[in-house]
């Protein structure tokens, strides 16, 4: 896992900003715990926010080694304001997992189109990380075979009007077990009923665990 507290791991951390007027930094500029975080900056790192009318496209990234086969669950928190509509963001993060032979690179030029690699797995289930009014935490569940990776975030804002910046804190990737861990969410009680009358309630079951579950039979 990574907070951002560690010089040590931070070092482990890859920038692709090339020109670009905003660009990713590690500092105190933003944080959701402890004294770092990552974010983006047009100071140098000093504080975070951007420029909305200077395009850019750029990229930070972590490089892991999968040893083990298996699912993997990588979460982070996220505090992403850029600018909408969610629908149609113009200034946003994406957040995904690459093999480690992709090439990233920097643009400051191309304001409306960002072609993604191919073959990335998205970290968010909403198609950009945008209009958010306080930090969030995002988890996926992503099935790996070994080799190795680049967890990349990254920012794109075109040329027009904007918001605020975009901050990452608290990225971890853990290897989910190999056998299915069932956790209830809530019991059952059934409310009293009169003679021939039905009384329902909703039984909510999480696999927490790696592999398949299967209920094959619920007896009451």
């Amino acid at each position: 896992s990574c907070g951002f507290e560690d010089d040590a791991e931070n070092a482990q951390w890859t920038f692709v900003n090339g020109d670009c007027t905003n660009q990713w930094f590690i500092g105190t500029g933003s944080k959701h715990e402890g004294e770092k975080g990552l974010y983006v900056s047009n100071d140098n790192g000093v504080t975070s926010g951007y420029n909305p009318s200077t395009t850019s496209t750029v990229y930070a990234y972590r490089t892991f080694e999968i040893t083990q086969a298996g699912d993997y669950e990588i979460s982070y928190d996220c505090f992403v304001e850029g600018e909408g509509p969610s629908f149609y963001p113009c200034d946003y993060v994406k957040a995904f997992i690459v093999t480690g032979d992709v090439e990233l690179t920097a643009d400051s030029e191309n304001a409306y189109f960002v072609t993604l690699p191919a073959k990335y797995i998205s970290l968010h289930s909403d198609s950009t990380l945008v209009e958010q009014t306080d930090w969030e935490s995002r988890t996926t569940t992503a099935a790996l075979a070994p080799g190795t990776y680049k967890l990349v975030f990254l920012w794109h804002n075109d040329d027009a009007s904007g918001g605020d910046s975009a901050a990452i804190d608290n990225v971890s990737i853990s290897k989910m077990a190999n056998e299915p861990n069932v956790t209830i969410a809530s019991s059952l009680e059934f409310p009293p009923t009169s003679v021939g009358a039905s009384s329902t309630n909703q039984l909510n079951i999480k696999n927490t665990g790696g592999g398949d579950l299967n209920i094959t039979d619920i007896t009451f």
